[in-house]
């Protein structure tokens, strides 16, 4: 449409124009500072769908879990939603590094990093490292390697943690049903906002609506695809009660 148009338009100009490069490690789009040049439009102009999102009062004294928090961009936009910390995940040595950097350089003070990734057990496994992809499913991607990472469940940590939760992000490449496996017990009793990928295959696509509402907790369901360049991806489930 020529809606869609004019806004890949305004992402060529004002987006991918708009990004800079301060030196080597050293990357900027507006008031974000990132370690690589990776500033996607889903992230820093659609926030995740985060402005579908009713009633963020409901998020903003607990704490935010980033499920794949990658580099640290997705916590660069969920920082300042909380008073409370933002608890990113990221199981990679590489990414994690990175996040490391994307959290000093933006002095996020209350994003605590951890380094694993989040399923339906605790333990270790392999994960295939693809950049952005990293998955411990079959890459659709050759990967750049393999990495044998700490695995937990949400339920666990939060158990542990004593925490209250008040919004998950989750993008951690098809594992998203595995993530929800080991997270049912906290949305059960906590009953957080979620933001939920749903694009990396057609089952997550399809089943992961169905699984949450097998729980009978009232959530509305809201489906939220970013206008870029592609049909498909960046596709979010977002659910609240």
């Amino acid at each position: 449409t020529d809606e869609e148009n004019e806004q890949i338009r305004y992402l060529k100009q004002h987006f991918y124009g708009n990004i800079l490069k301060i030196s080597d490690d050293i990357y900027c789009y507006r008031n974000y500072l990132l370690p690589i040049n990776h500033f996607e439009p889903c992230v820093f102009m659609y926030h995740y769908g985060l402005e579908k999102v009713k009633e963020k009062s409901k998020f903003e004294n607990k704490c935010i879990i980033d499920a794949g928090a990658f580099i640290g961009d997705s916590a660069l936009i969920l920082s300042p939603l909380t008073s409370s910390n933002v608890y990113a995940f990221e199981p990679t040595s590489k990414y994690y590094n990175y996040l490391l950097e994307t959290i000093k350089l933006n002095n996020l003070n209350n994003v605590v990093p951890i380094q694993a990734a989040l399923g339906a057990e605790c333990g270790r496994i392999k994960i295939n490292v693809a950049d952005s992809c990293s998955t411990v499913l079959t890459p659709n991607i050759e990967p750049e390697g393999f990495e044998e990472i700490d695995l937990m469940t949400l339920d666990s940590f939060v158990e542990k943690n004593k925490l209250e939760v008040g919004l998950i992000k989750v993008d951690i490449e098809g594992y998203e049903q595995e993530f929800l496996k080991g997270a049912e017990n906290t949305i059960m009793k906590q009953r957080p906002t979620l933001i939920i990928s749903i694009y990396h295959n057609p089952e997550d696509f399809f089943m992961i609506k169905p699984i949450i509402e097998s729980w009978n907790l009232d959530y509305k369901f809201k489906i939220f695809k970013p206008l870029d360049y592609t049909v498909s991806r960046e596709v979010v489930l977002i659910a609240e009660t």
